[in-house]
């Protein structure tokens, strides 16, 4: 399992979400789908915890808001652990995609995944 097939799981969909929580279950479904095996809410260490990681280390972040450097700090955290191989952030916000410009956090691949907004 890679970030880009991750990626690409969640760029083939459509996700209509009132609030996070149900954009949460929207992107469970299409992971399990296509069947990416992970976890929801998994900690990393005492002040992280990734909303999805794949069993091979993808961690998945969800954002429907966020100033880019508090987002940006948290996907640092999150990729110096070492059970993540590589960090997608999943946005509804155009802002965050100006994160897109970092080709790496913590030497580990970031892809940005922005889904245009929260219906």
């Amino acid at each position: 399992m890679t970030a880009e097939r991750v990626t690409t799981a969640l760029r083939s969909r459509a996700f209509l979400a009132a609030n996070e929580h149900e954009l949460h279950e929207g992107i469970e479904s299409a992971l399990r789908y296509d069947g990416v095996e992970f976890e929801r809410e998994v900690r990393l260490d005492a002040r992280s915890r990734v909303d999805f990681l794949t069993d091979d280390g993808v961690a998945i972040e969800v954002k429907v808001d966020g100033a880019v450097g508090e987002v940006a700090r948290q996907l640092e955290r999150y990729a110096r652990s070492p059970r993540v191989t590589s960090v997608v952030l999943v946005t509804t916000r155009a802002r965050h995609l100006t994160l897109r410009s970092f080709a790496t956090m913590a030497d580990k691949p970031l892809a940005v995944v922005w889904l245009g907004g929260v219906a």
